[in-house]
């Protein structure tokens, strides 16, 4: 491993999904990933015995089902999930389409999961919980239900989740608040005519034993009573029932107590209140966690399901699901909310990291990749971890799923004889890296440029034997990542993007050399200098740029114009001064054949370049004009005049 990489990037690592192209049983999958620490679920049940559960954000656009394939093989074999949760299914295709909900049953019966369909939508602005709403509800969802109430679908859905929207404001004020009698009496006799309807519905398209799950809600607080609608003979119950942290300034951390990290006292309240209403019928637990980490350390207006970091959710999801299945038998499954879920919410607003799935950036052990072909992982006394993943057929490789934005890509690898490895960025190959003979592991690193939310793929491309230890996925050029010269080395830097940065920029002797980089118009230098200082980027062959660093205690950006052809070579090398350089980044488009002005201009030559001054330039263009006027003046007055 690279040193000097913050021990938090590999908490950041995401595990990833991305079929092969040519897709392997389930039971070969299964065996071939690795399960994510992210998970809740230390194993794989049937779902028929307990719903390990979570919300899919469904995506809309692009390949969707290779992002099916990906995702629910993702869940089913890294996060051991058997049961999704959907919001919006009736809208996945346009108009009387179902290719997106035929391609998703089709592989949620080849995975041998099960999806939870949900009836949600209601009219806010009227809704009473009265008889005549559900003509609303019925009339959007009637489609859905036909659709997955038909043979080859049925099979799949786990139940069907009954939305009763007590938690609405607007639903409240029209019955005088929550609590009122009106609202209590409504409730009990809308929850029997949801089920009545939804059981005529299910079973006139064939569905006779479909579940039909009424969901229940005490309040944020535990402050709604909320009455029983055990009359209305429903299969089951699903309820919201988010653990609160009790002082979100002071946040314990994962060596906290499993019942201080997830404010156990305060998830009992509801669960005691729903066993004297529903002791013995089935429940199914909706809930997740955020971190504080994720929003830099500032407490957001949404502060359920908040924890102070990773580490901390981690340790809260496991001993959420332990609560449970310990102390309450009625208990059938949790939806964990969500899989791939990073939504905005509270005021202000604030993106929570409810995800599993968190971005792949920073340095990532290989052995967290999903495997492609015949790739294994295999015990390295010097690898990273004491674990690398071994390739050697065409097509054996790794996956690194929901990339951040990258620029940079590092690759840790060994291997005996030259290795052909082809970088692909959403299925399209990008480059073909020939991997020279090593004698341990060594460090290679490419210029890529990859949009946030794509995912990267390392295949062979021709047989070889390559073992790889780690990828580094930077959003940036990082200094520390290049080839370096002189006085010039890797310090350690705690404020430093990934953690290090390159000192000892003091001389044209030191420097740092960066390699096949993506090319642009203008170069940004973060740095830090405990004096003004100088340094030169130049473009091997090409161009070059002298930038002034003004002092600075904290880093700081600096940037110069540069034409910076695609696959140029780049020089970073000290002029003066004292400069610690964290990264170079570029932007803008490479201009084919053009040239930059240095800084500085060369000795001897006076500044503009020896060119004509802006001033002198404006005179002679005066003069041209004057002249023109005069000439066409002169042609007018000796032109022979029309007699009448």
């Amino acid at each position: 491993m690279n040193t000097g990489k913050a021990a938090a990037a590999l908490a950041l690592a995401a595990l990833i999904a991305l079929p092969a192209a040519h897709p392997i049983s389930a039971g070969e999958a299964q065996a071939a990933q690795p399960v994510s620490e992210m998970t809740p679920y230390e194993t794989y049940v049937d779902p028929d015995t307990f719903y390990n559960g979570a919300v899919l954000d469904l995506k809309t656009d692009g390949d969707v089902h290779s992002w099916i394939t990906r995702e629910l093989e993702n869940m089913r074999y890294c996060y051991n999930i058997n049961t999704i949760n959907v919001y919006g299914l009736e809208g996945f295709d346009e108009g009387d389409s179902n290719e997106n909900k035929d391609f998703l049953f089709q592989e949620l019966a080849r995975l041998g999961m099960k999806v939870v369909v949900r009836i949600e939508s209601y009219n806010s602005a009227t809704f009473a919980f009265q008889e005549s709403d559900l003509d609303y509800v019925m009339n959007t969802y009637q489609k859905l239900i036909e659709y997955v109430s038909g043979d080859g679908k049925r099979q799949q859905v786990a139940y069907f989740a009954l939305n009763m929207p007590v938690d609405d404001g607007n639903v409240q004020n029209n019955l005088g608040g929550i609590n009122s009698k009106l609202s209590k009496e409504r409730q009990v006799s809308y929850a029997a005519s949801f089920v009545r309807r939804m059981r005529e519905a299910t079973q006139s398209c064939g569905f006779d034993d479909a579940k039909l799950y009424l969901s229940i809600f005490y309040g944020w607080d535990n402050s709604y009573q909320t009455p029983s609608y055990a009359p209305a003979g429903a299969d089951g119950y699903f309820i919201n029932n988010y653990s609160y942290p009790v002082d979100a300034n002071n946040l314990p951390d994962a060596s906290a107590s499993d019942e201080e990290l997830i404010n156990q006292n305060r998830l009992s309240i509801s669960m005691s209140t729903y066993l004297s209403q529903y002791a013995g019928m089935p429940l199914v637990v909706e809930s997740g966690f955020h971190t504080l980490e994720y929003n830099d350390g500032v407490v957001p207006n949404q502060t359920a399901g908040l924890v102070r970091d990773k580490e901390a959710k981690m340790r809260a999801m496991k001993a959420t699901l332990n609560f449970y299945q310990s102390y309450f038998t009625e208990v059938k499954g949790w939806l964990y909310f969500g899989y791939n879920l990073y939504k905005e919410e509270g005021t202000p607003a604030a993106v929570m990291d409810w995800s599993l799935v968190y971005p792949t950036e920073g340095q990532v052990e290989a052995e967290n990749g999903y495997r492609l072909g015949g790739a294994v992982s295999k015990t390295e006394e010097t690898a990273g971890g004491g674990i690398a993943i071994s390739m050697e057929k065409a097509g054996d490789g790794l996956a690194f799923y929901e990339c951040a934005a990258i620029n940079q890509l590092g690759l840790r690898y060994r291997a005996a004889s030259p290795v052909k490895l082809g970088v692909y960025v959403d299925d399209e190959l990008k480059q073909t890296v020939e991997l020279e003979p090593t004698e341990g592991y060594a460090d290679r690193f490419l210029s890529l440029t990859v949009m946030k939310g794509a995912h990267i793929s390392l295949r062979l491309e021709e047989d070889g034997a390559l073992l790889l230890d780690s990828i580094g996925a930077y959003a940036q050029l990082e200094a520390e990542n290049g080839e370096l010269s002189g006085n010039a080395a890797i310090a350690p830097e705690e404020a430093a993007s990934n953690g290090a940065a390159v000192s000892g920029l003091a001389s044209e002797n030191d420097g740092i050399r960066m390699t096949g980089i993506r090319g642009g118009a203008r170069v940004k230098v973060r740095y830090r200098a405990d004096e003004d200082s100088v340094i030169r980027v130049s473009v091997e062959g090409g161009d070059s740029a002298e930038i002034s660093l003004k002092a600075s205690a904290e880093y700081a950006d600096m940037s110069a114009a540069l034409n910076v052809p695609a696959g140029a070579n780049l020089q970073v090398t000290g002029l003066s001064g004292s400069a610690v350089i964290d990264y170079v980044s570029l932007s803008g488009v490479p201009q084919a054949g053009a040239t930059t002005a240095p800084t500085t201009p060369p000795e001897g030559e006076p500044p503009g370049g020896g060119g004509l001054s802006p001033i002198l330039v404006v005179v002679i263009c005066l003069v041209v004009f004057l002249v023109g006027v005069v000439v066409v003046t002169a042609v007018m007055l000796k032109r022979p005049v029309k007699k009448p």
